[in-house]
């Protein structure tokens, strides 16, 4: 049988590390438990991405004002690096992934070296998700509108991400905004400067940290776009279809403030 060694806590658990009772022999294997403080953070991470939408910038920014401190990080301050590795990870809904990467040479070494290397393997490649360990573990989103809320984090970071002026080669009318057939929001993907345009699932490369990958392929992001735009003229220039919607929305209204008023 695989032997699984935990080293490390993800933020929001501590360590427990392996134990024999000296007087029974019973040992207890290495495992994680909930770490209350940090658990509150992890909740309200997930709610500023998920629920506020706000960006892994913008959360690291609200923790560092709060004085709410990472638990490496020297200074005390957030990165959304450290924040989308957070995000991403499967523990925190109960299913701690390991081993679902290996040390190995880098193909192409960035810095000179005098003299012999002592460490050759600098680099990291993902492993065969058959050779993952999966490990069940305390979660910290444990309800049904958790794990929701877990499903929209991971929804929001394709949002976040094709909206970024800094990934935009090219202008995408829909980009985010519609949904592959697997349920994850769609991005725009152009190579060969605009030459070619697509709007691509958002999972089409198999997750490191879920080992999901979507098997549909890109649908044309000028054919796409003006399908929809034509579907928005037809729509705007029913006068009966606007009349509906304007109900539609009056009725929302009215709701809400029935309920705020009772």
């Amino acid at each position: 049988s695989k032997t699984i060694l935990l080293s490390v806590a993800p933020y929001g658990y501590r360590l427990i590390k392996k134990v024999a009772n000296a007087e029974t022999g019973v040992v207890v294997d290495s495992h994680i438990v909930i770490d209350p403080n940090e658990a509150v953070v992890v909740k309200q991470i997930f709610s500023l991405l998920g629920n506020d939408g706000l960006t892994l910038t913008q959360i690291a920014k609200r923790l560092t004002e709060e004085g709410v401190r990472p638990r490496r990080n020297k200074v005390g301050i957030w990165n959304s690096s450290t924040l989308g590795s957070l995000v991403r990870n499967t523990t925190y809904i109960g299913t701690a992934k390991y081993q679902t990467s290996e040390a190995v040479e880098p193909k192409k070494r960035f810095k000179k070296v005098n003299g012999p290397i002592k460490n050759k393997k600098t680099s990291r490649k993902a492993r065969p998700i058959e050779d993952w360990f999966e490990i069940p573990v305390p979660a910290i989103l444990d309800s049904t509108e958790d794990r929701e809320l877990f499903s929209r984090a991971q929804e929001q970071l394709l949002k976040n991400a094709s909206i970024n002026s800094r990934n935009k080669k090219n202008e995408y009318l829909l980009g985010g905004l519609i949904y592959c057939e697997c349920g994850s929001a769609r991005t725009g993907e152009g190579p060969q400067n605009g030459r070619y345009l697509y709007y691509r699932c958002g999972s089409r490369n198999r997750n490191r940290h879920t080992g999901n990958k979507c098997p549909y392929q890109g649908i044309n992001a000028r054919i796409a776009d003006e399908a929809v735009w034509q579907k928005i003229q037809t729509m705007v220039s029913n006068t009966d279809f606007l009349k509906q919607q304007y109900e539609l929305f009056r009725s929302k209204q009215d709701s809400g403030l029935s309920r705020q008023i009772e």
